[in-house]
C-alpha cells in the first residue's frame, strides 16, 4: 500500500513510516468503504464501547485484517488503553519481516 505521486515516486521516503500510514488506513477504514475490496479495513472504532470479551474477539479481526493487507510485518502485541478521560487508544507492536526489532504504533486517544 504505497503512496505514490502523479509522477509514479513514493511520496513517503522510509519503510517505517509507510508501514504505519498502511496500518492506520487499515485500522480506520470500514469495511465496505473501498472499491474494489468489500472486506477491506476493520471498523476498529465501532468496537471503542465494547465489552471486554467481544474486544478480545476484535483484537482477533485486527490481527487478521493486518495479516491480509499488510504482509510486510508480523504483529506482535494488540492492545486498547483507556485514558482518564475515557479515550481509547490502540496501541500495536510489530516487527518488519527480516528485522527483529519491535515497532510500535498508537492511534487514538
Amino acid at each position: 500500500m504505497y503512496a505514490m505521486t502523479l509522477q509514479g515516486h513514493s511520496r513517503i521516503q522510509n519503510l517505517d513510516d509507510d508501514i504505519k500510514q498502511s496500518l492506520y488506513v487499515i485500522l480506520m477504514i470500514q469495511k465496505g468503504e473501498k472499491i474494489g475490496d468489500p472486506d477491506f479495513g476493520c471498523n476498529a472504532l465501532d468496537w471503542l464501547d465494547s465489552s471486554q470479551l467481544s474486544m478480545q474477539k476484535r483484537i482477533v479481526e485486527i490481527h487478521k485484517a493486518i495479516e491480509k493487507y499488510e504482509k510486510r510485518i508480523k504483529v506482535e502485541k494488540i492492545n486498547f488503553e483507556h485514558d482518564e478521560t475515557g479515550h481509547v487508544m490502540i496501541q500495536l507492536e510489530y516487527k518488519v519481516k527480516g528485522v527483529d526489532e519491535i515497532n510500535q504504533l498508537e492511534i487514538g486517544g
